[in-house]
């Protein structure tokens, strides 16, 4: 899926030169509130979600993750569990392995972002070449990198 232009003004927006994990301006405590209040929506509709806080996301553009653990799928000696990433630039949020998670569950996600003040991206747009102000892009390929990834 190509980036739209629409998509690509959003992303270059909050795109900072030489601030890899967080932007001059982050406030941590907020983004965690409104990313707990999404956690709790979709528990209280009985899905089984886990949190990820700032420790277990060091050294990424993104700090706060919603594991859904109702799609968890084992293969072997993989383990593929679908998650909400939420970025540290721009409330910017995406979702993995989202062929593993039905439709409606999809749509309540992007509903429940949105209603904490969160935009949803998609990660297949995310999944393109990453062309912002960032000296030496080869270390940032894509724009999912840039914003969804540990770097």
């Amino acid at each position: 899926m190509p980036l739209s232009q629409k998509t690509r003004s959003l992303l270059s927006s909050y795109d900072e030169d030489g601030v890899y994990e967080f932007p001059r301006d982050f406030d941590e405590s907020d983004v965690e509130k409104r990313a707990r209040s999404v956690l709790c929506s979709l528990s209280s509709q009985g899905l089984d979600v886990k949190f990820e806080d700032w420790v277990h996301n060091q050294d990424a553009s993104f700090g706060l993750a919603i594991l859904l653990e109702d799609f968890k799928r084992e293969e072997g000696q993989c383990v593929y569990i679908p998650c909400l990433r939420f970025s540290n630039f721009g409330n910017l949020v995406s979702l993995t392995w989202i062929d593993m998670v039905p439709k409606a569950v999809i749509d309540e996600v992007i509903k429940l972002v949105g209603q904490n003040n969160f935009v949803y991206v998609s990660r297949e747009e995310l999944d393109c070449p990453y062309d912002g102000v960032m000296e030496g892009r080869e270390n940032l390929p894509t724009w999912w990198i840039r914003y969804f990834d540990w770097i």
